[in-house]
């Protein structure tokens, strides 16, 4: 079964207040299909958000799923399936 966190909308959350934290910026200011890049996230911060994310959803993960994926749109969208969760349609 599952997890509440595996839903798209549940990792997009994450994602943001995660790179808010860690990039320095105002949660409201990052829109789900603002790429990693505009947001500043160089190859040091995707490897860290992907760990996190890692032990968040219990999966193991490619650190180079943010360049196959490279919005928190595009990127929430293939973790909740890679986890088993529900992806919105």
């Amino acid at each position: 079964m599952a997890s509440n966190s595996a839903t798209e909308a549940n990792i997009q959350r994450w994602c943001i207040l995660y790179l808010a934290q860690s990039l320095e910026i105002v949660p409201e200011l990052i829109g789900p299909d603002v790429t990693f890049s505009r947001l500043g996230l160089d190859s040091a911060n995707s490897v860290q958000m992907i760990l996190s994310l890692e032990e968040h959803l219990g999966i193991e993960l490619d650190p180079e799923i943010v360049f196959d994926h490279p919005t928190i749109a595009s990127l929430a969208r293939q973790l909740a399936i890679l986890a088993g969760g529900k992806a919105d349609t």
